[in-house]
């Protein structure tokens, strides 16, 4: 893997074998998470999302880029851009638009966002069923690992922003998730979701491609805020996932909660096709390290 360490991600880091940035050296490879210790008890969990786009202007500033947010239509980018418009920031977004209205349930929420708070959305149209198993889309799962088609078409709007656009691409990823297994809370990363950062760091491009997980303050925000902290205590729900959409609109009152989508349900019987056919090589990519939760919030407690 290339020698590359983001700059703007001064938190969390990945790798193999005990080691850092690196790639599976087999199949038995051991897959290991880090993270840094947070230097000061954050405020709240919408504090430090703004003060993250703060990070993330002042580094695009310093390379003559655009701070660019890749919105989905899900909530976790729409989360981003709120805190980018708190900020007070320059910022543009840009959104995949496949043909034949093929993502077109993740662009009416797009629309209705941009109209809602009179933001422009700029448009980057793919021609999905040709470029799902291109060339290009091949080089870019072979250079990332990448296990799930689905995930590629926003690794094509990363390169696009950052290589023809001179932006700094910036995606709603990098979620606080645990899960209660065998009546324990454990934090868990997936490895397959980190493919975007491989690609990133293998084309040398910065990025905020896990803006909740930049800082070990973000990070530590929504694991300390109360609502968390009361599901983790009272097991309410298996997971923390519906309770990270309900600090959501506690911090921002008009999030609309909606069921999340990647993008490619429309597309999904290709996407499977692709995988099976091409992608099953990258399948020793979509392992996962957890760790007992409050073992992994007390490593980000200053």
């Amino acid at each position: 893997m290339a020698n590359f360490l983001n700059p703007l991600d001064v938190n969390f880091t990945y790798g193999y074998d005990f080691e850092k940035l690196n790639f599976r050296s087999s199949d038995d490879s051991t897959f290991h998470c880090y993270y840094n210790r947070a230097k000061y008890l954050p405020i709240s969990f919408k504090n430090e999302c703004i003060k993250t786009s703060h990070a993330i202007a002042d580094m695009a500033a310093s390379l003559n880029r655009v701070p660019v947010i890749l919105l989905s239509g899900g909530l976790d980018s729409e989360v981003v851009l709120r805190s980018f418009l708190e900020s007070g920031r320059k910022f543009k977004t840009i959104t995949n638009r496949f043909d034949n209205d093929l993502n077109r349930h993740e662009i009416d929420h797009v629309l209705d966002f941009a109209q809602e708070k009179n933001i422009d959305v700029e448009f980057f149209d793919l021609s999905i069923l040709k470029w799902l198993g291109s060339n290009e889309s091949l080089e870019m799962a072979e250079i990332s690992k990448c296990a799930y088609s689905e995930m590629l078409p926003t690794m094509k709007l990363i390169h696009e922003v950052y290589f023809n656009l001179n932006g700094l691409p910036i995606l709603g990823n990098g979620d606080f998730y645990a899960t209660i297994e065998n009546g324990e809370w454990r934090y868990i990363e997936f490895e397959y979701i980190l493919a975007w950062m491989r690609y990133c760091n293998q084309k040398n491009i910065i990025s905020a491609v896990n803006f909740f997980q930049l800082t070990p303050e973000i990070t530590l925000s929504m694991a300390l805020d109360p609502l968390i902290q009361n599901t983790i205590s009272t097991k309410k729900h298996p997971n923390l996932r519906s309770t990270k959409y309900l600090v959501y609109k506690k911090n921002w009152i008009d999030v609309k909660i909606r069921k999340k989508y990647n993008g490619a349900e429309l597309i999904q019987s290709i996407c499977d096709t692709m995988n099976q056919k091409h992608l099953i090589k990258y399948k020793n990519y979509t392992s996962r390290w957890s760790i007992p939760l409050d073992q992994y919030i007390e490593s980000l407690l200053p």
